[in-house]
């Protein structure tokens, strides 16, 4: 999913943050960081992001500060900011920091990919395409496979079936283990009838994911059409035994009565 852990593309799966991971906070002061102003930056940066990831804005707002005063251009402070932003649910601030962080580096495709998040998260499907568009073409983006299946998703939301599956299918070739695609390609596989493969997916599914209503359900109506009867029968137990109380469960049971 995107790269933000509120305003997710679905939820939730695959998140990730701008944020260094097992970085030690380290702050912007010192005699060796005030005679390189480089250095002090990508300093700034690195704390900021350690501070947000600790939930701490008030430090990670003022690390990105001092580095917004030495390099008032830089791409990756304005996304921090951003960040900062929807952490606090400004919306309108977040984007326009988004949009300085995309003038600053327009081929930046976790800037595109994060406003993208936020962007659908806001249901406005068609602008987030467009971000998630140039995010997916940059080859060398450590989170592509992300960003395909972000567009993937993106596409279900406007009913352009074909377009998602394409994305979702291109995501797997980059990531084989995305549940995300693995889920929603089954669906979308069970929903034109082809029942076999629909089934493989999900199938693929379950090894890298732990089972939820919605996949279960699937399960379930993959496997009556196939005559699969003891894979049908993991799913109804599982079903009925884990997720009691969910609207597939309830269905699950209508069609039960229905049967009879």
């Amino acid at each position: 999913m995107l790269e933000f852990k509120k305003y997710t593309i679905f939820v939730l799966s695959g998140i990730f943050l701008l944020l260094a991971a097992g970085c030690t906070i380290s702050e912007t002061t010192g005699s060796n960081l005030q005679k390189d102003p480089e250095k002090r930056v990508e300093v700034g940066l690195q704390a900021a992001n350690e501070y947000l990831r600790a939930n701490d804005v008030d430090n990670a707002l003022r690390h990105i500060d001092k580095v917004l005063k030495l390099e008032p251009k830089n791409a990756e402070a304005h996304q921090t900011m951003a960040l900062i932003y929807t952490q606090e649910g400004n919306i309108e601030m977040a984007e326009e920091f988004y949009k300085k962080a995309i003038k600053y580096d327009p081929k930046s495709a976790s800037a595109r990919n994060n406003y993208a998040t936020l962007l659908y998260s806001l249901e406005r499907y068609e602008d987030a395409i467009e971000h998630l568009k140039v995010a997916t073409n940059d080859l060398s983006y450590d989170n592509r496979a992300q960003a395909v299946q972000n567009l993937g998703l993106s596409y279900l939301k406007l009913g352009r079936i074909s377009d998602a599956e394409a994305s979702f299918q291109t995501a797997l070739r980059l990531n084989p283990k995305l549940s995300q695609s693995l889920l929603e390609l089954s669906d979308v596989l069970w929903q034109q009838e082809q029942y076999k493969l629909a089934s493989r997916y999900l199938t693929e599914y379950s090894k890298v994911a732990r089972h939820t209503p919605r996949s279960l359900w699937l399960g379930i109506q993959i496997e009556r059409v196939n005559g699969n009867d003891n894979a049908l029968a993991s799913y109804e137990l599982s079903l009925r035994n884990l997720y009691p109380k969910s609207p597939e469960y309830r269905r699950y049971m209508e069609t039960k009565t229905d049967d009879r």
